[in-house]
């Protein structure tokens, strides 16, 4: 009795030596790890249709971060928008890239284009968000307000994980979440809600939460894609440009018709954003058939896709690589200057569409020279 009540004695002080220690850690920086839900400051709420939302009116730092979040009445991160506006108005929709990630509003995608074109762009984006929820944001809040024009951002290192419930269902940020499971074309909503131990360890222990994030760094072939350049079997960088299931593309297919028809005649526009992975892949193989797949998809149903990814390689100049100049050097996500080369060309590529603009000029064309060799010409 003495000794299995020292063991237990044991194994409890060893946790809370372990929880203290990661706690220090990750606090300190050293650690890279998702804090618990209960330590930070509850920006975010669930929510019955996406999952997860944020909280409306607010102002919050993200712990890793030096940017201030303003969220609106409806807990967009933009400025307060009237629902009824006469002059045409473009809803934006996407995950983290154009929710505008470490970066002040005024320097992501969104604004930028505002500013240059003259129309409000709304944007409605969401970090870790997938098309699927996405489309219900349309669903539910963007379509309150008067619009002409509807913009996707689609991010297919995330997109294509984020629509399979059976890869993205251990991602440690949800608590529930919706996703699309059965066969193409009939496919019903699922929604997956965390069980309620894991739940109050996510929202309360570091030391869980490093372990759920170690966890994932392990499965990175499968669940965190960001983590390290993966190379298939013929030793290509694996791209999601090149390599998803049929399945995948049918729940992004999917995702896309629900848009559309929720858009009633309005023009949708997806934009697809390449991740450092996947500028690596088009330089070892060239373009891969997402776009192609995706393009006579919006053909036959009334939808406009810009591949951002040749675009951006043309507007390099010689001396730099795309990982260099287009993303964080701590960070995956683009920079600012990343931001200013997509919207311009989305404001080239829509200037007889949308914007009705003379045709706006690019960064000085250069080529790109990877060590190993390569060459783009100017846009």
């Amino acid at each position: 009795m003495f000794c299995s009540g020292t063991v237990l004695l044991s194994i409890l002080f060893g946790l809370i030596l372990f929880e203290s220690a990661t706690q220090l850690l990750v606090r300190t920086g050293l650690l890279m790890s998702s804090r618990p839900w209960a330590s930070q400051d509850r920006r975010y709420v669930d929510h019955e249709e996406f999952g997860l939302w944020r909280r409306s009116n607010t102002i919050f730092r993200h712990p890793t971060l030096k940017i201030d979040y303003r969220t609106n009445s409806v807990g967009a991160r933009d400025r307060e928008r009237v629902e009824v506006a006469a002059s045409r108005r473009v809803i934006v929709l996407g995950d983290s890239f154009v929710e505008g990630w470490n970066l002040p509003t005024e320097k992501r995608l969104t604004n930028l284009l505002e500013n240059s074109t003259g129309l409000e762009h709304l944007n409605f984006a969401m970090g870790h968000f997938g098309p699927y929820q996405s489309y219900l944001v349309y669903r539910e809040l963007g379509k309150r307000y008067t619009h002409d024009h509807v913009l996707i951002g689609l991010l297919p290192i995330n997109d294509f994980i984020d629509l399979d419930y059976e890869q993205a269902r251990h991602a440690v940020w949800y608590p529930y979440r919706p996703y699309l499971l059965g066969q193409y074309p009939n496919l019903m909503r699922f929604d997956h809600r965390e069980g309620k131990v894991k739940q109050i360890l996510r929202s309360h222990s570091y030391g869980y939460n490093a372990l759920a994030h170690g966890y994932l760094h392990l499965r990175a072939d499968t669940f965190d894609p960001y983590a390290r350049p993966l190379r298939n079997e013929k030793g290509l960088v694996q791209s999601f440009f090149h390599e998803f299931s049929e399945q995948q593309f049918l729940w992004l297919r999917h995702s896309l018709e629900l848009l559309v028809a929720a858009a009633d005649g309005k023009q949708v526009v997806v934009f697809l954003i390449p991740a450092q992975q996947d500028f690596l892949r088009h330089h070892q193989s060239g373009e891969g058939p997402l776009h192609a797949r995706l393009a006579e998809l919006g053909a036959a149903q009334g939808f406009q896709v810009i591949d951002l990814l040749p675009r951006m390689l043309r507007a390099l100049p010689t001396s730099q690589t795309p990982w260099e100049a287009y993303y964080f050097r701590d960070d995956y996500h683009w920079n600012a200057r990343a931001n200013v080369v997509a919207a311009k060309i989305l404001e080239r590529e829509l200037r007889n569409t949308i914007y009705h603009l003379p045709e706006p000029g690019l960064p000085t064309p250069g080529s790109y020279h990877p060590q190993s060799g390569g060459q783009r010409d100017g846009p």
